[in-house]
């Protein structure tokens, strides 16, 4: 880990980090799969987390099979009142490192 940097990923996905990433399911749906089809699943296998003015997320999620997205989410400090926001989302193979 580097001073600044992510922390080491992680497989135990605490319920708040599953609870982000599902509230944009439909959002990385839409990029992912722009008039496709609904993914199978949507499980966080991995996350690693960056403090700043706030938290990063990177997070792995599988979507059925051997599909997966990874994806990052910024969540503003409390005392902001702002919601969590998605940075990216792209589809990543099961080997993809986060």
């Amino acid at each position: 880990m580097l001073c600044g940097g992510f922390k080491s990923t992680t497989e135990n996905i605490p319920p708040e980090v599953s609870d982000i990433a599902s509230s944009f399911r439909a959002d990385i749906q839409a990029m992912i799969r722009p008039g496709g089809a609904d993914f199978i699943q949507f499980d966080c296998i991995q996350y690693t987390t960056q403090v700043v003015a706030g938290t990063n997320y990177k997070m792995k999620i599988n979507i059925g099979g051997s599909e997966y997205v990874h994806i990052k989410v910024f969540k503003p400090l409390p005392h902001t009142n702002q919601p969590p926001e998605l940075s990216f989302a792209e589809v990543a193979g099961e080997a993809d490192p986060l």
